[in-house]
């Protein structure tokens, strides 16, 4: 089982992003998972569930957000390595009563085929580290 705190979020619209719209937290967002607490700081920004376009049908941005704001993190930090950080997205989303099996499986497959490219972008990192193994 997942523990996890309370989601604050403020929705802003980029205009040099296009129509999307970015989240931001408000306040830290805390997960433990394995042992592992992961705590997202305060100010860290995602754009949600940044599907590829044949996932979009059955996925929107805010499908499995609290998921995908850890995922993210995680990529931004490269504090886990990205198998870590894709099988806990996996396992939030399954216990995400808002998210369906059709979406988890499908937000997992985009991730597992085209994660690697955002895991290893070196052009987007965050330095707050706030991960602590018990």
């Amino acid at each position: 089982m997942i523990q996890q705190s309370n989601l604050y979020l403020a929705r802003y619209k980029v205009p040099l992003r296009g129509p999307e719209d970015i989240a931001v937290l408000t306040d830290s967002f805390k997960v433990v998972w394995k042992g592992t607490l992961i705590v997202v700081p305060q100010g860290f920004a995602t754009d949600g569930s940044s599907v590829p376009r044949i996932v979009r049908a059955v996925v929107d941005r805010m499908t499995g957000i609290e998921a995908s704001i850890v995922h993210d993190y995680l990529y931004a930090t490269q504090k886990k390595p990205k198998d870590y950080a894709d099988d806990l997205f996996n396992a939030m989303l399954a216990e995400n009563i808002n998210v369906s099996w059709v979406q988890r499986h499908a937000m997992y497959w985009a991730v597992q085929v085209f994660g690697s490219q955002a895991y290893y972008k070196k052009d987007w990192r965050w330095e707050d580290e706030e991960t602590i193994d018990y």
